[in-house]
């Protein structure tokens, strides 16, 4: 895609929705609101959903609505506690053709909603668009790494160049995302919304942290996605991220590839299913074994056992026999 600017034209005047959910978000929203306010596309709006703050959040949400009429502040009536309840209540809002989202703490780069919204221009057969995204640390530097750097060769069986660094997620590029990675991030993404059924957008609130990967597999399986292959975001990485949370990440990550198995029955093969099923039980081990990290005995003896019955082995059922007692390593770090 040819990233020189180019001239307004009527199709660029198309209104694009952002949603950004936020909670305690006051140390890098600053810098988040001022990455949203520098695009090129300058139809824009960004609805800010309020997860009832007790920080600064408020203040400064009301502040830059106010200062600018494209920002609409939303204040949670009660607390969700999840950042999909707070996209969901976003999404209540939206009055755009076209639907974006960002995260609290991470910015975009000047011209992604622009290019993301010619591509799907350019290709209607399409109903959402992705691009890579640059890590960041605490301090706004860049870490030197990016997103998806080998997505190319990556899913080199899975898409087909539409034009120079814009590529087409055929039919079976759901496989690709339950398989390997979904290859899409919430900053890092942009929605065609009148291309999709009626409430079709909306986060499973099931989900804390894999509510985002649950939506890019509904979408691929709804109809063709793009790729453009360009960094367009920063993604932030720091001790506060809500992926940090392992417990919470694992039993996601497992409730994900039970749903993915269920729904892509008729599309995988039967080796891509037993695959599939592979990945599910050393998930659950996962699991198991950060249960059993945090003395959850009775919880990491249910999580073996998913794995077992998924794919028997003397290991797993040796780890079962073992769950009531807390590892060494921790056990000997606790009296000393």
């Amino acid at each position: 895609m040819n990233s020189q600017p180019s001239p307004t034209d009527a199709r660029d005047q198309a209104l694009i929705s952002i949603v950004l959910p936020c909670y305690n978000s006051q140390r890098y929203l600053r810098e988040t609101l001022d990455s949203v306010r520098n695009q090129s596309h300058l139809n824009w709006e960004l609805i800010a959903v309020d997860d009832c703050s007790s920080d600064q959040t408020a203040e400064m949400l009301q502040a830059a609505a106010t200062n600018d009429p494209r920002i609409r502040y939303v204040r949670r009536e009660s607390r969700g506690g999840k950042p999909s309840v707070s996209k969901n209540t976003g999404l209540e809002y939206v009055r755009g053709d076209y639907i974006a989202f960002i995260d609290h703490d991470d910015n975009y780069l000047p011209r992604k909603l622009e290019l993301l919204l010619r591509a799907l221009q350019e290709h209607p057969d399409h109903v959402a668009a992705f691009h890579d995204l640059e890590y960041i640390d605490s301090q706004s530097q860049s870490k030197g790494e990016r997103y998806i750097p080998d997505f190319r060769s990556h899913a080199q069986d899975y898409i087909a160049e539409l034009e120079p660094g814009v590529f087409s997620c055929g039919d079976r590029y759901p496989i690709f995302q339950a398989l390997r990675y979904s290859g899409i991030q919430t900053t890092g993404c942009l929605l065609a919304k009148s291309r999709l059924p009626d409430g079709f957008i909306h986060y499973d609130t099931r989900y804390t942290i894999t509510d985002d990967k649950d939506l890019w597999v509904r979408l691929a399986l709804q109809g063709k996605l793009i790729f453009v292959n360009e960094v367009l975001a920063q993604y932030r990485v720091h001790a506060n991220n809500l992926s940090n949370d392992s417990l919470r990440s694992h039993q996601d990550i497992c409730q994900l590839l039970q749903v993915n198995i269920e729904r892509l029955s008729t599309l995988a093969s039967k080796a891509e299913l037993s695959l599939l099923k592979t990945q599910l039980a050393q998930s659950f081990e996962h699991w198991a074994w950060s249960l059993r990290c945090k003395g959850l005995t009775g919880q990491a003896m249910k999580a073996y056992w998913h794995a077992m019955t998924l794919k028997p082995s003397l290991k797993t059922l040796a780890s079962i026999l073992k769950a009531g007692f807390k590892p060494q390593a921790l056990a000997n770090a606790d009296h000393r």
